[in-house]
């Protein structure tokens, strides 16, 4: 400590030092500042010569800087670094913590969702977490990118997924955005519906149809109602699960699905059909033999009317043929 004025103007020209190290130490050399005398010390925040440089920094504990070089001696503050502590931090530390307030580097390693040398680079979109080592579910609603330091997806899942990070399918018979919707229950064998569309893809059980399996039959049976109810029940209408009529036959029907007895309909048209074809063949073969007959001179057949007492006329009509033969010309 100084214990005596010194200057140009001091009484004495002469000046010692006592300094308390608290033991005893052997001092290689001691740097003695001396300030200007024509005025008092810099205040805070200013240094250099005449004081005229402003501390731009920021010092640990809002402390000022070194009033003659301008160095902040006791560190940065959080977020801060370089000589002068005007630097700011631009890397995301880990733990929140601060970067090094020389080298402004994250000396513990990135926060979750950061990478690179200063950590000042996002995970690519996919990963995240600490050094972006893992990977997102790949779920998010409308394919967005999960959140980068947790993984979450924060707007939510694509239809099908459930849970904070969407990577959880829905429960069998259920499906869609969140999982809320179910299924109709109705595809075909009880398989599970598609759990993003609700679509039965593999069709329905007996008895419904369309994609969701959610429509009974009408007039109609079977798996996705491919079979029309028969034409013979009372008011075409069946079980839309077998197909047995469900108030009964018209006349002349019986059986379960009154195929049994008369004629159906399509039978009648069939037997129609026949009946027309045989007619139709028949008189083109009529047709045919007359044609020939005309053609070759030939008659179809001769009709001759025998009674009692006509035998000897017979024999003489066919003498007279004989006769008729021996005089053709040859």
């Amino acid at each position: 400590m100084r214990t005596q004025p010194i200057g140009t103007n001091s009484p004495n020209q002469t000046v010692w030092w006592k300094v308390d190290l608290g033991g005893v130490y052997t001092v290689y050399s001691v740097n003695i500042l001396f300030k200007t005398y024509h005025g008092h010390g810099c205040i805070g925040g200013w240094y250099g010569l005449h004081c005229k440089q402003q501390c731009v920094g920021h010092c640990l504990n809002n402390s000022y800087c070194n009033h003659v070089t301008g160095r902040y001696d006791r560190g940065c503050a959080d977020e801060w670094f370089g000589q002068y502590c005007n630097e700011t931090c631009i890397g995301h530390c880990k733990e929140t913590a601060s970067c090094n307030n020389v080298t402004g580097l994250c000396e513990a390693g990135c926060a979750a969702g950061w990478t690179g040398y200063r950590c000042d680079e996002a995970c690519n979109d996919g990963t995240f977490g600490i050094d972006c080592l893992n990977n997102c579910s790949g779920q998010c609603l409308n394919g967005a990118p999960c959140n980068k330091q947790t993984g979450l997806c924060d707007r939510g899942c694509n239809p099908g997924y459930t849970n904070i990070y969407c990577s959880e399918n829905c429960n069998d018979n259920y499906f869609g955005y969140n999982c809320i919707n179910k299924c109709s229950g109705n595809c075909l064998n009880d398989a599970p519906c598609n759990k993003q569309t609700g679509h039965c893809d593999r069709g329905c059980n007996p008895g419904f149809k369309n994609s969701f399996c959610n429509d009974s039959c009408v007039l109609s049976y079977g798996e996705d109602c491919r079979y029309p109810c028969s034409v013979n029940c009372v008011n075409q209408t069946c079980n839309r699960f077998n197909g047995r009529c469900v108030f009964g036959c018209h006349d002349e029907f019986s059986g379960d699905q009154c195929y049994q007895g008369g004629q159906s309909n399509n039978q009648k048209e069939d037997h129609c059909a026949w009946t027309l074809g045989l007619s139709i063949s028949l008189g083109f073969n009529a047709l045919t033999l007359i044609i020939m007959s005309v053609l070759f001179g030939s008659p179809i057949y001769e009709k001759s009317n025998v009674t009692a007492g006509q035998e000897s006329s017979y024999q003489e009509l066919k003498i007279q043929e004989s006769q008729y033969q021996e005089i053709n010309p040859k």
